[in-house]
């Protein structure tokens, strides 16, 4: 009993840590769909990973400022759309 609490306690100080906007942000980042299923893919498909290296951290920034911004911490509106990547499994090559 007294080695799980303490496995409990050690696992615990693991964790992301702060009750910040920018904190919980981050951590809830994960639960995204959107990451979830780049996640998915790359894990699938290890050359999805090789040919958009950029994927996966744009999408996790998208939720992470999607979630500031629910929170009240970024201002609504304002500034210039991110540029979207092709599709295409080609990668606009057709």
């Amino acid at each position: 009993m007294r080695r799980a609490f303490f496995l409990v306690l050690l696992l615990a100080a693991c964790g992301p840590t702060g009750n910040s906007p920018d904190a919980v942000c981050e951590r809830e980042t994960n639960d995204d769909p959107q990451v979830k299923l780049i996640i998915i893919q790359q894990s699938a498909v290890t050359a999805r990973a090789w040919q958009n290296p950029d994927e996966l951290p744009a999408a996790r920034n998208r939720a992470k400022r999607a979630c500031l911004a629910r929170l009240g911490v970024l201002p609504a509106g304002g500034g210039v759309e991110q540029v979207r990547q092709p599709e295409s499994q080609y990668n606009g090559l057709f």
